[in-house]
């Protein structure tokens, strides 16, 4: 499923070389995994994103 583009898409294609498509699944396998009760800051701790991206996003 494609999504909008956001900040957190320009960070991981720029920082990480991800295309758009593979943006979108880390995107949306994150959310997946907080609707599941992961925590969101340590999602993005884990793979060194300021939790700050994630505002807007979930």
């Amino acid at each position: 499923m494609s999504i909008k583009i956001t900040e957190l898409h320009y960070l991981l294609m720029s920082r990480e070389g991800f295309t758009k498509e593979e943006a979108d699944d880390i995107i949306n396998e994150a959310k997946k995994l907080v609707k599941k009760g992961y925590n969101p800051e340590e999602l993005f701790l884990d793979i060194n994103i300021d939790p700050s991206y994630l505002i807007g996003i979930f």
